[in-house]
């Protein structure tokens, strides 16, 4: 069984607000559930990078980061875990067009389970945000399809191997962006894992932000009530074993993302 753990860990947040115990938090999480993979989004290199506490660094013990030479300038990083896992390939790519802070792109491993061999590929990816219409539908789309050209070109290079995307596509049911970049996601051959698991969860993924107290620690936001986050399989399918959307108040605390935790077996 592998194990892939995704979350938009809201790095973008203003300068004046401060990291305090949420990545502490996270990795607690982490290395309670030791997901095979860790795929972020909003990791940004001057807020969750840089802190004495740096999310990267606390947990260096058991996961090393894919395209770690990008580590500067990527805010869609993967980590593996090191004991099971080597990296045998990768790639970091902006998303051409609209890209605030060039937070948006898309980071690639190729792994290897050290054990019996078997390969797989992770993505993680964080598409385009705003929501004025179609010029930011449009982008949505465009970066469904940059990321199917990214994923074609790995199944070009290593065959008929598993390909597991995971990030915060801004789109979805009840959300401001619409449906456009999941829609072109499906259309362009991707599978969501949620409705291919033998156990899911119909839980939503995103929440208001987190509380700051002057205590310095945050407390959660409301409750869930929109989903843009996902889970993809593509090329080929896994055996997708289970589904699910951390939503207790520890993992609500962290961000206004919920994780997001698939298991499946190749």
């Amino acid at each position: 069984m592998i194990c892939l753990y995704s979350h938009n860990i809201w790095g973008n947040m203003p300068k004046e607000a401060r990291i305090a115990n949420r990545n502490d938090l996270i990795r607690d999480i982490i290395f309670e559930l030791e997901p095979d993979f860790c795929n972020f989004q909003e990791c940004n290199p001057k807020t969750s990078r840089a802190v004495d506490n740096a999310i990267q660094k606390i947990i260096s013990e058991k996961y090393a980061e894919s395209n770690a030479e990008h580590a500067g300038e990527n805010y869609t990083p993967v980590f593996y875990l090191k004991e099971r896992f080597r990296e045998l390939d990768g790639g970091f790519i902006l998303f051409d067009g609209l890209n605030d802070a060039n937070s948006k792109s898309i980071t690639w491993g190729l792994f290897e389970d050290k054990k019996d061999g078997k390969k797989l590929a992770v993505v993680s990816t964080h598409f385009w945000w705003q929501f004025r219409g179609d010029i930011d539908n449009d982008q949505r789309v465009a970066n469904a399809v940059q990321l199917k050209d990214v994923c074609d070109k790995i199944a070009e290079k290593y065959g008929d191997i598993p390909i597991i995307v995971s990030g915060d596509l801004n789109s979805g049911e009840n959300a401001p962006q619409s449906t456009s970049g999941y829609d072109s996601m499906i259309a362009n051959g991707f599978t969501d894992v949620r409705y291919t698991a033998k156990c899911t969860t119909d839980t939503h993924t995103l929440h208001e932000y987190p509380i700051l107290t002057e205590a310095e620690i945050y407390i959660p936001g409301n409750k869930p009530f929109r989903t843009i986050d996902y889970v993809f399989a593509y090329g080929q399918k896994p055996i997708v074993t289970e589904f699910s959307v951390l939503a207790d108040d520890r993992a609500r605390t962290t961000s206004d993302h919920c994780p997001l935790v698939a298991k499946f077996d190749i």
